[in-house]
This record gives C-alpha cells, sequence and structure tokens, in this order.
C-alpha cells in the first residue's frame, strides 16, 4: 500500500532537472508558491523554519491566509545548495522511515490549504507547475512522503504480524521435518528388522523341511 507513494516520490524527483533547479535559483524575487513548497522541503528534511506568525500568500490571483514563510532565512540555502537534488534523493532511498508525527503535522496545514473563496487545492503539481517544472516536482514529492508515512503506519504492523507468522511457519516446517526424518528413521530400522526376521524364519523353515526330509530317509 506504501510502495505506491514511494515510486511516486522517486517519479517526482527524477523529473526534477538541475536545469529547472537553476532556473529557479535564479529568480530574483521568488514567488509565493516557491515559498510554499520550499517550506515543505525543509520541514521533510528537518531543517528550520522561522517560528509561527500568521501572513498571507499570493497564490493562484488571490490572497490567502496562511503563515509567514522561511523562504529568505533558510529554504533558499536548501534550494541554493549544490546537494539539493542528492538529498532528496537520499531521503527518498534512506530516510523515509525516520519521519516522524511532528512533522506530518507540521506538514498537514501546507498540503490541505484551500482557496477560501472557492475551496481549490493550492498544494498540488498543477498549480506549482504553473510557477516551476522543478516545484511540480517538489511539491509532488513532499505530498507522496506525507502519504507514505502515513499508509506505512497501517502497512507496517501488518508486515511485522507477516515476519511473526512467517517465522512461526519455518518453526513448524523444521519441527515437521525433523519428526519426518524421525519417522523415517523407524521405519527403515523396521523395515530392517522385518527383513531379518523373515529371513531367519524363511532358514528355519528351510532346516525343517531338510529335517523332515532326512527322518522320511531314515524311516
Amino acid at each position: 500500500m506504501a510502495i505506491p507513494y514511494l515510486r511516486r516520490a522517486e517519479a517526482a524527483v527524477d523529473s526534477i532537472k538541475p536545469k529547472d533547479i537553476a532556473e529557479l535559483k535564479g529568480v530574483r524575487n521568488a514567488v509565493d508558491t516557491t515559498k510554499l513548497i520550499l517550506d515543505t522541503v525543509n520541514l521533510l528534511l528537518q531543517k528550520p523554519l522561522v517560528p509561527v506568525v500568521p501572513k498571507s500568500m499570493y497564490i493562484m490571483k488571490q490572497d490567502i491566509p496562511f503563515i509567514a514563510d522561511s523562504f529568505e532565512e533558510f529554504a533558499k540555502t536548501t534550494l541554493t545548495n549544490g546537494n539539493f537534488l542528492n538529498w532528496l534523493l537520499e531521503f527518498s532511498a534512506n530516510d523515509k522511515d525516520n519521519i516522524n508525527e511532528e512533522t506530518i503535522e507540521l506538514l498537514d496545514p501546507y498540503l490541505t490549504l484551500k482557496v477560501p473563496s472557492t475551496g481549490e487545492d493550492v498544494f498540488t503539481g498543477q498549480v506549482a507547475k504553473k510557477s516551476s517544472s522543478a516545484l511540480e516536482g517538489m511539491c509532488v514529492w513532499a505530498a507522496a512522503m506525507s502519504d507514505y508515512h502515513k499508509q506505512s503506519k497501517i502497512v507496517k504492523p501488518k508486515l511485522r504480524l507477516l515476519e511473526v507468522k512467517m517465522a512461526e511457519l519455518a518453526e513448524a516446517e523444521a519441527n515437521l521435518a525433523a519428526a519426518e526424518a524421525e519417522l523415517k528413521e523407524t521405519q527403515d530400522l523396521k523395515a530392517m528388522l522385518q527383513k531379518k526376521f523373515d529371513d531367519q524364519m524363511s532358514e528355519k523353515t528351510a532346516l525343517q523341511e531338510r529335517a523332515a526330509k532326512t527322518r522320511k530317509k531314515m524311516d
């Protein structure tokens, strides 16, 4: 259940091209869509944000009440780092299971942000793409990471239970194999003793027959 979200996140990172990042870095005045999405990236990467204070964002040609962004203070530094794309790839590969509930709670207002007048979702790939292809990838990546964590909470206990059951099954199969081996050993021993008994009985019968013939001749 969680894997499709992981694959979506990986595909989103793969869609971000260095030239798109360079283009985004070159924008002198970042639009609010950029600031919104980069803050979610900082949240996932466990990087700092400014304290929460109310502030409107101008997105989709409307003022949307939200909170102050951290672009100039922190997120811009994240974006301009030469390892930015590698960070996203590394997170998707190795750190995704370290996402905690606090991060998900902090992400939620960003991911569920809507235009007050229409109820339209703000945090979508389509909205992000209007500003930058790189932003589209980051937007999809952040949302997919959140979805991955939520699904993992459901899947992981089931996987742990499956592991326990598989271990129990393996132990039961090993015990059965040992019992079957012991049974075969007993059956082989029984067969050997039976053959020995049959051979002795045959030999006894043959001796009795020879003795009877000898007595008959003597008579």
